[in-house]
């Protein structure tokens, strides 16, 4: 399957075949206006491209079942989605981008480059009990969090690269960690409120 650019869709479901694999190739922009689902085998994933969510109303699944995707962007007025399995979206080049909507991890694991927020349009971000893996250089940019209603429920945002960003735009948190040993600086701005803040020993720094 080869996504064009401008692609377009209502939802997308994607069974593993009897023999062989289905396998998604190019780069073209491509929006879904409905749920997405991947099969746990029987695909290869080699599309490049960016995923924009666009529909307007409640109710969507995006269920990958472990396929690593490349970025999202949510951006449907009044649209939402709800995780069905967990999310790879590529540790070191794949972000989520919250633009319009409402998103809710379900509980799921969460494993990206980066969250990041975009403009001041009406949106939600729900991470329940999830563990977020934040890798790559920038993590965590919600310095916009005009128009944004976010709850960070019981969840853990690990920040796994050397050198990271949290920009956490003066919201509250749960448990957030910075886990890597390797020589690197962690910035972390806004007046945030976490229930546990952690810091693992640099030991190639010497701390």
């Amino acid at each position: 399957v080869t996504i064009a650019a401008g692609a377009v869709c209502r939802s997308i479901t994607v069974a593993g075949p009897a023999s062989g694999n289905v396998t998604f190739t190019s780069n073209g922009a491509w929006s879904v206006y409905g749920s997405f689902t991947l099969p746990s085998t029987g695909i290869t994933w080699s599309y490049a491209g960016t995923i924009t969510f666009a529909a307007t109303t409640t109710g969507w699944t995006i269920t990958t079942n472990g396929i690593g995707i490349g970025t999202i962007v949510f951006n449907g007025v009044g649209g939402g989605w709800t995780l069905g399995s967990a999310l790879s979206i590529g540790s070191n080049t794949g972000t989520l981008v919250f633009v319009n909507g409402s998103f809710d991890t379900g509980n799921y694991s969460v494993s990206a480059a980066a969250f990041q927020t975009s403009g001041t349009a009406t949106k939600s971000v729900t991470l329940g009990s999830s563990t977020i893996t934040l890798g790559g250089g920038s993590a965590w940019v919600f310095s916009t969090t005009t128009g944004l209603t976010f709850s960070a429920g019981t969840s853990t945002i690990t920040l796994s690269a050397a050198t990271q960003v949290f920009s956490g735009g003066g919201l509250t948190y749960y448990n957030v960690t910075q886990s890597s040993t390797a020589s690197g600086t962690l910035t972390i701005t806004g007046a945030n409120t976490y229930n546990n803040l952690t810091f693992t020993s640099r030991a190639a720094d010497g701390n």
